[in-house]
């Protein structure tokens, strides 16, 4: 997982949300002139909300490793649970089945 550079913000609850005693929360990788970006982020909103799960949002042309592993697919979004790997829940277009799944305790 990508941390420093290239982060831009994150958005969403104050709080973080745990399951099974770890801190989930959403990584949006994206571009900052990507439309699909923008309509990702704007769909993934309630849900987080809802969830009161954090959305970091991290521009990858803010650094070449991301770039040359995302370049054409974002934006991508991961779910991500301390302790875990990242799972990638789905590219260009939000899948909701993938980010309420992931949302789902146990």
């Amino acid at each position: 997982m990508h941390s420093g550079a290239g982060r831009d913000h994150a958005v969403g609850a104050t709080s973080q949300t745990f399951f099974n005693n770890r801190v989930t929360r959403f990584l949006l990788y994206s571009r900052s002139w990507c439309h699909l970006c923008e309509d990702m982020l704007a769909a993934l909103m309630p849900y987080a909300k809802e969830a009161q799960v954090d959305i970091e949002v991290v521009d990858i042309d803010a650094d070449e490793t991301l770039v040359a592993q995302y370049d054409e697919l974002v934006p991508v979004l991961f779910g991500v649970r301390d302790g875990e790997p990242p799972r990638q829940l789905c590219h260009y277009f939000l899948n909701p089945g993938a980010v309420s799944a992931f949302l789902a305790p146990g």
